[in-house]
């Protein structure tokens, strides 16, 4: 498993202005790149066996892959989530509901 660090911010109009008026720091270079589809499904048992052991399975779709991911509990630091994440990519035909594939793949490794 990995460490995934995750930062999100929020702030007013009026600091976002004092931001965007600060020469030192108002010449970012802002690109567009475009929308880009993501489509998530999330898994856990009927008893919610996942949700209670505070972890998440996801499937992802973007740009024609596909990620399964196994997502521990995190906690917050200084402003900073941070939590235990497993990613491995779906090959053509796993099917990812099926408990050998869960054990396999994700207790035991690639």
């Amino acid at each position: 498993m990995t460490l995934e660090y995750e930062v999100k911010l929020t702030s007013t109009r009026k600091v976002m202005e004092k931001i965007d008026s600060n020469p030192s720091i108002s010449n970012w270079e802002v690109k567009k790149i475009g929308a880009k589809n993501l489509v998530s499904h999330y898994y856990d048992t009927e008893e919610l066996k996942l949700l209670f052991h505070n972890l998440a399975y996801r499937l992802r779709e973007e740009d024609g892959k596909k990620f399964v991911h196994l997502k521990a509990n995190g906690r917050s630091e200084n402003g900073i989530y941070i939590r235990e994440e497993t990613q491995k990519i779906l090959k053509n035909g796993e099917d990812i509901t099926s408990p050998v594939y869960s054990t396999e793949r994700f207790l035991m490794g690639p």
